[in-house]
């Protein structure tokens, strides 16, 4: 998504010489993996055949992200989490580097593909019961404030394709900003929600564990093995957090999911019921932040298409599965004034 420079034979040679300098790995040759948006992901052979997996995240507005999620994936394997790609480290005891401006992570290789359905489900809240269960322990790593802040974030972005627009009279910047214009209404209704129920969580932060963001997008399967990947927006925060996205959903198995994710934290033994007005929160705050990321991502890369997709369709909000979560989560947490 961030680097559509066509990588030649040039650069991945270069990108060889690097790992081998900067890691001492004997790699032999890179090849694209096909996983990730913010990055571009490689998988590199050692002359014996071992195989890594090689991010380099090209954007700047998530780079410290990914840095700040590196110790805390070392954190968790440390605890005993098995289920997570185990972090290298270069040839001077770091867990990133960095190259052309790009930072540099590698990890060992994990085969298999996400598939997320209804029956995936009950592996991954498992999974993430134990990932609960594990402490924080000083780990720096950002805490949920509830300040509703990724609405925020798509008015500040807004604001900076319009000053572009004025600036520069681009073409597709102007369609980016009719898209958004023919939303506001919407948009600036849920801003208020998202608010609203903010308020309501402010008063309590207790029960907050470690969560990943999107635990159901970046669970691989193959026939001997799983792993959650990914951790880049790892947060201290309630468990509503990875709850969400099945447990507000506008359908019958809303509940099947509430159940099923509530019976995993028990058979985990981490105490916790789920709350009406966290899962509306996180509706709300994340159809922003997803909003904010594909805004950030067009600046950068000047594509208007993750736009159009997020924002056109036959509904309001173009993508179905979220939309339903927002229906679900209007009845939470009482009106907004």
């Amino acid at each position: 998504m961030y680097s559509r420079v066509v990588r030649d034979q040039a650069y991945q040679e270069r990108l060889v010489t690097f790992l081998r300098d900067a890691y001492g790995l004997p790699v032999a040759a890179v090849q694209p993996a096909a996983r990730g948006f913010f990055a571009e992901t490689w998988q590199a052979t050692t002359l014996a055949g071992e195989r890594y997996f090689v991010k380099a995240d090209h954007s700047p507005s998530h780079q410290g992200r990914f840095e700040a999620s590196l110790p805390v994936v070392d954190h968790l394997i440390r605890h005993g989490i098995g289920f997570i790609p185990r972090p290298v480290w270069t040839a001077h005891g770091d867990l990133s580097c960095r190259m052309d401006g790009a930072v540099i992570a590698v990890f060992e290789w994990i085969d298999g593909a996400n598939v997320e359905t209804d029956e995936t489900k009950p592996l991954e809240y498992a999974l993430l019961a134990q990932v609960y269960a594990v402490p924080a322990d000083g780990l720096a790593l950002p805490v949920e404030d509830f300040a509703g802040a990724s609405a925020d974030d798509v008015h500040r972005l807004w604001r900076q394709l319009e000053w572009r627009s004025r600036d520069q009279g681009n073409e597709d910047d102007q369609s980016a900003l009719g898209m958004l214009n023919r939303v506001r209404e919407a948009l600036a209704g849920r801003a208020n929600r998202l608010q609203h129920v903010a308020g309501l969580c402010q008063p309590d932060r207790s029960g907050f564990r470690i969560t990943h963001g999107d635990a159901g997008g970046n669970l691989l399967l193959d026939s001997s093995r799983y792993a959650i990947v990914d951790w880049d927006e790892a947060m201290y925060a309630p468990p509503e957090r990875d709850a969400w996205v099945m447990c507000c959903r506008d359908r019958p198995n809303r509940q099947w999911a509430q159940d099923l994710f509530e019976g995993a934290l028990r058979t985990g033994d981490v105490p916790y019921a789920l709350r009406p007005e966290r899962l509306a929160y996180y509706a709300y705050s994340q159809y922003f932040f997803y909003l904010a990321e594909i805004l950030q991502a067009y600046l950068d890369t000047g594509n208007p298409g993750r736009v159009a997709t997020y924002l056109a369709g036959a509904d309001t909000w173009g993508d179905a599965w979220i939309t339903e979560c927002l229906r679900y989560a209007d009845t939470l947490g009482g009106r907004a004034n």
